[in-house]
C-alpha cells in the first residue's frame, strides 16, 4: 500500500491537518518538538485501527492510497462526537463506541461505499443495516472490492523496538518447530504477521544465505562482529520455562558468545531494523517516530542510507530531530511541520526555497525560524 494524501481532524482534542502529501518511498517530518510530528503517525495509526472495526470520538478523514496492485482508493469518514471527555476516556480510547455521520469509499471512479446515519448503499444498492460504529470496510472486508483496503492498511506497522523487552522466551523448542514447518520460505516469513526478531529466527534455521545477508549488512555497520546466529539456549533466564532461541553475537577476537541480554541496546537495535527492512510485508507502510532512538552516531549514516536506498515495495514515514538523519534523507522528502493553535500546518522543502541556492539544504532548514520555533 501507498498512502498519497491524508487530511485529519481530531474534534474531541481541536486539533487538525490538512491535505498532507507523502513520497512513495520515504516522507521525513521535521519540525520543532510538539508541532504535531508524532500525532501525524498516530492518526495513520488510527486509520489502521478504525479499519479493523474500532470507533474513535470525533475523527474525521480522507485519505486517498494505492494499494499493491497499483488501484486508487479515496477513503474518508466522520464519527459522531461527545464533547465531555474524562481522563480515563482518553486514556483507553475503548469505553464508548461512537457511531458515524458519514463514511465513502471510492475506487478510481466509482463510488463502492456511500454511508449515511440512515442508509448503507454498496455498488450503487442499499444494503441491510450494519453496526453504526464500525467501519464498512471492516464489516465487508471480505467482499472483493473491499479486501484489498482492509488488507492494506492491515500492513501498517510500528517499528518500535524497545530493546529491553524484546525477547524471543514466547518461542519455545515447543512453538519454533510448528512454526518452521509452517513457513518454509522467505516470502512466506515476510508475510506471517510474526514479530521481527520471531522471523529472523524463523530465517535463520529456514534459509542460512538469506540470514548471512541481513548478518553481511550488520557487519558493514558494526565490523567488529564476525557472526550472528539465533540459537536455543539451555535455561538462560529463570523468568521463562523451558529453552527457547536467543540472538548471539561473536566478535573478533573474543573467545565467547555475547548473548541477547549482553548485547548493548544500539547494536541489537540496529540488528533488528535491518532485519525488518529485508523481511517487512511487501506493501508495508512503516511508521519510525524519532529513528534516532538508542541508536549510535556510528550506525545513524549507514541505517538512514539504508532507508533512502531501499528496493523493496514499502513506504516509510518517519520523524527526527537528528542532524545525522535530516541531512542524509534528501530535501525533497522532507515535509516541514509547524502549528497555530490547533491547526497543524505540513509544507515541502520547496515552499520554503530550500535547495534553490548553493547553501547546504540542511543549513537553509536550520535558519527558517518555522523549524526552530514551530510556528508558521
Amino acid at each position: 500500500m501507498r498512502i498519497k494524501t491524508l487530511s485529519f481532524e481530531d474534534k474531541s482534542r481541536n486539533w487538525h491537518f490538512d491535505s498532507l502529501s507523502f513520497n512513495d518511498k520515504l516522507t521525513l517530518l521535521v519540525g520543532a518538538s510538539g508541532v504535531g510530528k508524532t500525532q501525524i503517525l498516530n492518526a495513520i495509526k488510527k486509520l489502521k485501527r478504525i479499519a479493523k472495526g474500532e470507533s474513535f470520538n470525533g475523527l474525521k478523514w480522507s485519505v486517498v492510497f494505492e494499494t499493491i496492485d497499483e488501484e486508487e482508493y479515496v477513503w474518508s469518514g466522520e464519527f459522531g462526537s461527545r464533547n465531555e471527555i474524562q481522563l480515563d476516556d482518553i486514556a483507553s480510547e475503548k469505553k464508548d463506541k461512537y457511531a458515524f455521520l458519514q463514511e465513502k469509499l471510492w475506487k478510481e471512479d466509482n463510488l463502492l461505499i456511500d454511508r449515511s446515519p440512515e442508509t448503507i448503499f454498496f455498488n450503487g444498492n442499499q444494503i441491510v443495516k450494519l453496526p453504526s460504529e464500525q467501519s464498512v470496510v471492516a464489516l465487508l472486508k471480505e467482499e472483493p472490492v473491499v479486501s484489498p483496503v482492509f488488507d492494506g492498511f492491515a500492513k501498517i506497522g510500528e517499528l518500535v523496538f524497545n530493546t529491553k523487552s524484546v525477547s524471543l522466551t514466547i518461542l519455545g523448542k515447543s512453538l519454533l518447530e510448528p512454526l518452521l514447518l509452517h513457513f518454509k520460505s522467505v516470502d512466506e516469513i515476510r508475510h506471517s504477521g510474526l514479530g521481527t526478531e520471531i522471523k529472523l529466527c524463523l530465517l535463520y534455521y529456514t534459509d542460512k544465505n538469506e540470514f548471512k545477508k541481513i548478518q553481511s549488512r550488520f557487519i558493514n555497520i558494526f565490523p567488529q562482529v564476525e557472526q550472528i546466529k539465533v540459537e536455543v539456549v539451555p535455561g538462560i533466564s529463570s523468568d521463562a520455562i523451558g529453552d527457547y532461541p536467543v540472538i548471539q553475537l561473536k566478535e573478533k577476537g573474543v573467545k565467547d558468545w555475547i548473548l541477547q541480554p549482553m548485547i548493548s541496546s544500539g547494536m541489537l537495535k540496529s540488528l533488528l531494523q535491518v532485519a525488518e527492512l529485508y523481511l517487512c510485508e511487501d506493501g508495508a507502510v512503516i511508521l519510525i517516530d524519532e529513528f534516532e532512538n538508542s541508536l549510535g552516531v556510528n550506525c545513524m549514516d549507514e541505517l538512514t542510507e539504508d532507508l533512502v536506498a531501499s528496493e523493496r515495495d514499502v513506504q516509510f514515514i518517519i520523524t527526527s530531530h537528528h542532524p545525522y538523519i535530516i541531512n542524509n534523507i534528501p530535501y525533497r522528502n522532507w515535509k516541514i511541520v509547524t502549528r497555530k493553535a490547533g491547526t497543524v500546518v505540513v509544507k515541502n522543502a520547496s515552499d520554503y526555497k530550500i535547495g534553490q541556492s548553493k547553501h547546504d539544504a540542511f543549513i537553509q532548514l536550520l535558519q527558517l525560524d518555522e523549524f526552530t520555533e514551530g510556528v508558521e
